[in-house]
């Protein structure tokens, strides 16, 4: 057993001793104090936000649980969590007191430092430091500053240690659900922490705030922790309409009204522990075609085909942009007097297709009805573009990466 201070407390006894000694033999001495007397699990260490059990700030609270995978509880006794500053080269250690009585904890080696798939029971794509809690061992060594999730199961006696990696996953991200988008750390001290990530592109729909690249630090199918942050309900924040969010532990979608490109800014109250969200439009979203070949497939020229196998396709290429305006053309195309055609990306199925109420269409071509919409004007199964009169014809086909819009120009060559 451990007691903090120790060193002052008997500085504080010997004290008297020394100064009656040297002669101070009047008035009574002053007594020590009493020895700490504290309940709970505790985190301190050297360069961080406690370097002393006995700091408000080492109490450790019990961790966030997901209640959707923790039998509906949200905290369980014995598993404590804690976020937490902690500055380059430091170490920490934890402590369990009750009343005056008191262990201190470390591990062997100062823990070790390996990915969630070695360490197990997690889904966090980031290493961490883990291991056995261990009485009176080794302070466990941390080398990176930043913010910190110190997580401990007092149970199994274990514990986790992580470095925060911020990032957004959800519909309203890039890729969906399939990969997250990176949200730097700006600055981290032992009051606040910032993390901010400029040029986000964001859509109308929800996403979540992730903690390194997974949902959990811990899952061992009775207990989850939830290491991502939501709101308290999404309907009822995508009514209040667009703003900035208090952020909460829960496992509701956080909404976004307006598509374009955002700074994004997360902030860590350590006074408060409070989550807070700004995001900032900074300009329109745009979506880059650059890299999308189309192509025009059909009946309606030589060599063209239905076969939406790569094959068969006229002049597959990336188009031109100008601002936010993505344009393929074909020039001087002869085209075949009652055949048809559209526009398939890389002339390959399953791809991007644009048959004709797929855009707005003009042009002389379209005006005169030397092209029509195969189905609704010619009586044809499908709304393909349809080839009224023969010969040679310029075709463009635009995409507006702003805006969404389509824009089919065909033109007679005179």
């Amino acid at each position: 057993m451990k007691k903090p201070n120790l060193i002052k407390l008997l500085l504080l006894i010997i004290a008297p001793v020394l100064f009656f000694g040297c002669g101070q033999d009047d008035g009574p001495s002053t007594p020590p104090p009493p020895p700490i007397n504290l309940n709970g699990f505790f985190v301190y260490g050297t360069s961080t936000v406690a370097d002393d059990v006995e700091d408000e700030q080492a109490r450790m609270a019990l961790a966030v649980l997901n209640p959707n995978k923790s039998g509906t509880k949200t905290s369980e006794t014995g598993f404590f969590g804690k976020y937490m500053h902690i500055d380059a080269n430091s170490t920490i250690s934890f402590a369990r007191y009750k009343g005056t009585e008191g262990t201190i904890y470390g591990a062997a080696g100062g823990g070790a430092t390996e990915v969630a798939s070695v360490v197990g029971l997690s889904d966090i794509a980031d290493p961490m430091i883990h291991g056995t809690l261990v009485a009176d061992g080794a302070p466990i060594a941390i080398a990176e500053a930043g913010l910190y999730y110190v997580f401990a199961d007092t149970i199994s006696k274990t514990f986790r240690v992580m470095k925060l990696n911020m990032n957004l996953i959800g519909p309203a991200t890039k890729d969906d659900w399939t990969a997250s988008v990176s949200v730097p750390l700006k600055s981290s001290d032992a009051n606040t922490t910032v993390f901010e990530g400029t040029d986000i592109p964001l859509e109308v729909d929800g996403y979540k705030i992730r903690f390194n690249q997974g949902y959990e630090i811990l899952n061992d199918t009775k207990i989850a922790t939830i290491n991502y942050l939501g709101v308290e309900d999404y309907a009822t924040a995508w009514e209040a309409g667009a703003g900035n969010y208090d952020l909460i532990f829960k496992d509701e979608s956080i909404p976004n009204h307006e598509a374009g490109m955002y700074t994004v800014t997360i902030t860590y109250n350590a006074t408060t522990t409070e989550w807070t969200e700004v995001k900032t439009k900074t300009g329109d979203l745009v979506t880059d075609y650059s890299t999308v070949k189309m192509a025009v497939i059909g009946n309606a020229f030589e060599g063209g085909s239905w076969n939406g196998d790569g094959t068969g396709g006229l002049n597959p290429h990336a188009p031109t942009k100008t601002d936010n305006v993505f344009k393929w053309t074909w020039n001087n195309v002869t085209l075949i007097q009652d055949m048809e055609f559209i526009f398939l990306e890389e002339a390959t199925w399953g791809k991007t297709l644009i048959a004709y109420p797929g855009a707005a269409v003009q042009g002389k071509a379209i005006t005169d009805k030397l092209i029509t919409n195969a189905k609704v004007d010619e009586g044809k199964p499908d709304e393909n573009f349809y080839v009224k009169v023969g010969g040679n014809y310029n075709i463009s086909l635009e995409f507006n990466g702003v805006t969404g819009d389509k824009t089919v120009t065909i033109e007679p060559v005179e």
